[in-house]
């Protein structure tokens, strides 16, 4: 294949190829929020997956120009397009290479994993990122783009910490990309902040094992409430919010299971009306915690207002949407 061949070929299949890259990225958000019920995406994922097809002038190079030898580049070179995953710790690598892994739309192979690295080579710092190149299983049509992903589309993905990140997007833009020779000083420089992050995730990881202990009730609870509060509305917004009000009214919650609250909603058909009713005008009504603050007007009303955080002003409306008067 010619340059001129190659460059046509994928000019005419380069919008297929994103949105093969748009239908890898939204399913496996979709598979974290339903496996893992990660109800506030946006923040499990430190910097907002945006599937990326490849500069055509870039495939050029890569296929004529530098790297490997092809026997047929277009073919061979997998990341025509791309996502990468940014999260924060490193047990979350986990949590989307399970996704990756378990998705049924394409078949998968690893082509980096650090951890991987870490055990073959033990004495070896470098690179950290996982790789996988994913693949259509079979013809996959997309009605409404009217286009047909092909068996066997590539599609890159890249799953990495924020430190990993940045170690990456350093390497990537000064050493990968530079055709002069590397001063030994700067290879060790790099050996040695791989090492640094290495440390660094790994102390992230104990930190957050330690802290999820010690709020795993608060935790469960909120997402005990986020799943009540799913069935009826939709997903919250702020999980911040939701924890400042549960943490604040923790001795309150003793002995209040989540499935009374859950028997309570069932039975107050007018809580879902007037949620659905008020969710643009404040953020609460776009909160699970909404329903322990009505199941608790109605049930501990006292108690409620010793523990409440806000102003009154904020607990007064409620106490009207459940027709009690504030006192």
């Amino acid at each position: 294949m010619t340059e001129k061949e190659l460059k046509e070929r994928y000019l005419s299949e380069i919008e297929m190829f994103r949105i093969w890259g748009d239908i890898v990225n939204n399913s496996i958000q979709e598979g974290l929020i339903s496996k893992y019920k990660i109800m506030d995406i946006n923040n499990f994922l430190k910097i907002a997956p945006i599937p990326r097809v490849k500069d055509v002038n870039s495939l050029i190079r890569k296929a004529f120009y530098i790297g490997k030898k092809y026997k047929n580049a277009y073919v061979d070179i997998t990341d025509k397009v791309g996502v990468r995953f940014i999260v924060l710790l490193i047990n979350e690598i986990e949590l989307v290479k399970n996704i990756v892994e378990e998705n049924s739309l394409w078949s998968f192979s690893k082509d980096v994993d650090f951890e991987d690295e870490k055990r073959n080579k033990p004495l070896t710092f470098n690179y950290q990122s996982v790789h996988y190149i994913v693949r259509c299983k079979k013809n996959f049509l997309v009605k409404e783009k009217s286009v047909i992903i092909p068996k066997g589309t590539p599609c890159e993905i890249q799953i990495r910490t924020l430190l990993q990140h940045a170690y990456c997007e350093l390497s990537h833009k000064y050493i990968y990309k530079s055709n002069s020779e590397i001063p030994p000083v700067v290879t060790r420089s790099l050996a040695k902040s791989v090492a640094f992050i290495e440390t660094t995730d790994n102390i992230f990881d104990n930190v957050s094992d330690k802290l999820m202990e010690q709020n795993r009730e608060i935790i469960n609870y909120f997402n005990g409430l986020s799943h009540i509060f799913a069935e009826i509305i939709d997903k919250p917004s702020e999980v911040k919010f939701n924890y400042y009000i549960l943490e604040s009214c923790k001795d309150v919650l003793q002995g209040v299971d989540v499935n009374e609250i859950r028997r309570f909603v069932k039975t107050h058909e007018q809580i879902e009306r007037i949620i659905s009713s008020k969710q643009e005008d404040k953020l609460i009504y776009k909160q699970p915690v909404i329903l322990l603050i009505y199941f608790l007007i109605k049930t501990r009303s006292r108690k409620l207002r010793q523990c409440w955080p806000l102003t009154f002003d904020e607990l007064k409306p409620l106490y009207t949407d459940m027709g009690k008067r504030f006192r």
